[in-house]
């Protein structure tokens, strides 16, 4: 057992005031003989023997009552099994990490969880001295570089942030801080929800800690049912976007409270302007989706932010995306043989909403030509082989290609081109003997975003041209078959190729291939086409804040990148030219539309948001984690917000404290002293009189 305030026990010396009084207070008997009082000699003797035990047991009292007094200020603690009285004297390594992801801005009766878990650390603080090491991470920031910190102000600013990190990635940190510590006494302080979502790296199945001999103290908050709505995502449900056509998007909203709610209320903005809004209810850990339609006003770029009514968590209460309208649209066009693209040119004008800037150039010209000026390049023919590099790379870096058999191409140069682009082979050009043999269309892919809107009522009618020569190949598994034709061949069909995307044509837009080029589908599939090869919307690409982004910056005319955040501020980036074409941009920590110049010129655009796992509530498993913990020799404290914390880990460092059943048996021993002085004195009133 040891004392943990061992200075008290000084008072220890008032123990001698009981013996002292009690030999002052002795009285010497005087011996008087009456010989009428003889027959009660024996009886007095009797009574005196008595009343000196009483005496003695209340002496014995007294000095236990001050003694067990005195012990319980001093605190008595039993000892740890780690050795208190020479841990109390070494030096302490603790990493304090602190959970300051969005969900820990749940607020109850005491306050947010992250202002309760920095209160708690300021107290903790307070138990350390001079020479011990304290360290912070925050599960947020994973990247910075963790030092010792002395002043609770270094916490005090901390602050909710938009960033999920797997939380076991901070466990790891303090692993490798505890590891190189030589200090004797470690201790980890972890303050969090423990959200099972969120615990893990995705390539993990379990902790793989190796942490040893550290004592774990875990703060866990969010015991209480929490209500809350989040939106998931967003989706457009076009994918070409015009002046003054209609669009729809699509909205997800999720619950993972078991609390309904009804008539809540969800708005969608386009560049800051509210443009539609509507009522939803989701029930208990339910998903909906809420389709909203609006007109496009503006060209160029529209941002999107879909927005519901504050709850628990306002983080996750907005979803940022958006799209582009193109005003116009600069199109080079590379063919080898004059007048082959007339009817193209001819399909173009006939556009209202987008300006087409067309440029044509031979295949020999290619090779001088800055294809980052281009949103889309058309090649009628084969000849283009030779410089099939170049403009393989232009579409890896997100541009797009409308690919067109030529009158007089050559099979095997037109299939090195094919190779060179990750297309797939052309097994042969089929040659019908005339026009009473051609062959149509079979079938057709309506849901592809090409004939999304082009129809009215939606009655899909589309005359088929009459086709006699075309290329016959199969579709590779990276493709999609947009129309096919009645022996299976693929008229048009989508491929993705690095960052871009490729329409590949079967026949030519020549009237020697088919009647193609003066149908009336013609001209709609060929405005079109091009409109949605420069669609920015990547289905598949979700940003997270603190995420590191690919930024497409092909087009820079200068090192220096100018990228305006979400809070309007501005940051510039150098990036040579001799670091490719993708910049690795990673101060993504706001939620919300970033955009990226070189000098005036719009070169990428990126929507970041929060992680929809955040908004998961459902905990980890606190017996498997600290069961894993305890493998490795380490000792386990949990503690819940309303537990007197810092009792709970003086006795872990210390042992078990004794000061109250100490300061009980004082109480008691009083009571029996009281009650034996009572006696003695009646005893002693009987012989005096």
């Amino acid at each position: 057992m040891i004392f943990l305030n061992p200075t008290i026990l000084f008072g220890l010396l008032a123990a001698s005031i009981p013996i002292v009084l009690h030999f002052l207070n002795l009285r010497k008997i005087k011996k008087i003989e009456f010989s009428t009082l003889a027959f009660l000699k024996e009886l007095q003797k009797s009574k005196i023997r008595k009343i000196k035990i009483k005496q003695l047991l209340l002496l014995l009292l007294r000095i236990l009552i001050i003694l067990f007094l005195v012990a319980s200020f001093a605190r008595p603690t039993l000892e740890s099994t780690t050795l208190a009285s020479v841990g109390s004297k070494a030096k302490t390594t603790a990493v304090f990490i602190l959970d300051n992801s969005f969900s820990m801005s749940v607020i109850d009766a005491n306050g947010s969880y992250l202002n309760q878990a920095k209160e708690q650390i300021k107290n903790i603080m307070s138990n350390f001295q001079s020479g011990d090491d304290l360290f912070l991470i925050l599960t947020s920031e994973l990247s910075k570089e963790v030092n010792t910190f002395k002043s609770f102000k270094e916490i005090e600013n901390v602050d909710v942030s938009s960033v999920t990190k797997p939380f076991v990635k901070s466990l790891k940190i303090a692993s490798q801080i505890l590891n190189t510590s030589n200090n004797f006494n470690k201790e980890v302080f972890i303050f969090s929800d423990f959200q099972k979502s969120t615990f893990l790296e995705k390539d993990s199945t379990n902790f793989n800690l190796k942490i040893k001999n550290a004592k774990f103290y875990l703060f866990n908050f969010g015991e209480n049912q929490i209500q809350n709505y989040s939106i998931t995502n967003t989706f457009f449900n076009n994918q070409i976007f015009e002046l003054n056509k209609e669009i729809t998007i699509t909205s997800e909203i999720k619950t993972t409270s078991s609390i309904n709610e009804v008539d809540k209320l969800v708005s969608l903005f386009l560049n800051n302007n509210r443009v539609a809004q509507k009522n939803f209810s989701v029930l208990n850990n339910g998903t909906i989706q809420i389709n909203f339609q609006a007109t496009i006003e503006n060209t160029g770029l529209v941002e999107v932010l879909s927005t519901i009514e504050d709850d628990a968590i306002e983080h996750d209460n907005s979803f940022y995306s958006h799209f582009f309208v193109p005003s116009d649209i600069s199109l080079l066009i590379v063919s080898s043989v004059k007048g082959e693209s007339k009817f193209i040119r001819a399909a173009l004008s006939t556009s209202k909403n987008t300006k087409f800037k067309i440029k044509e150039i031979h295949p020999n010209d290619f090779m001088n030509t800055n294809l980052s000026d281009y949103n889309t390049v058309v090649v009628i023919g084969s000849e283009l082989y030779e410089y099939s590099e170049n403009l393989n790379s232009y579409i890896n870096s997100g541009g797009s290609v409308l690919l067109f058999p030529g009158d007089g191409f050559i099979l095997s140069d037109f299939n090195k081109l094919l190779l060179s682009l990750n297309l797939p082979q052309t097994k042969s050009v089929v040659k019908l003997s005339d026009a009473t043999s051609a062959i149509e269309f079979e079938s057709i892919d309506y849901k592809h975003p090409i004939f999304a809107g082009l129809f009215a009522d939606n009655k899909h009618e589309i005359e088929s041209p009459q086709i006699y020569k075309y290329l016959k190949f199969n579709i590779s598994s990276s493709g999609r078959s947009i129309i096919l034709l009645q022996d299976g061949s693929p008229f048009l069909s989508e491929y993705i190729v690095g960052k871009g995307k490729v329409l590949f044509f079967g026949t030519s837009p020549l009237l020697t291939w088919s009647t193609f080029p003066v149908k009336n589908i013609f001209a709609p599939l060929i405005n079109r086409s091009i409109s949605y090869l420069n669609t920015n919307i990547n289905s598949t690409e979700r940003l997270f804040a603190g995420d590191e982004i690919d930024v497409n910056v092909s087009k820079r005319k200068s090192a220096q990148i100018k990228v305006i955040k979400p809070d309007k501020t501005a940051e510039f980036i150098n990036h040579d030219f001799e670091s490719g074409n993708y910049l690795k941009y990673k101060n993504s920590s706001t939620v919300g539309t970033y955009m990226f110049y070189s000098s005036s010129e719009l070169l990428d655009v990126k929507s970041v948001n929060v992680n929809p796992l955040e908004s998961n509530f459902e905990k980890i498993s606190q017996d498997k984690f600290a069961d894993q913990l305890e493998m490795l020799n380490n000792s386990v404290i949990k503690i819940i917000p309303s537990d007197d914390y810092i009792s709970k880990i003086t006795t872990a460092r210390y042992g078990s404290e004794l000061w109250k059943l100490f300061l009980i048996i004082a109480l008691l021993l009083a009571l029996l002293e009281m009650y034996i002085a009572r006696s003695a004195k009646k005893d002693l009133a009987t012989i005096e009189n």
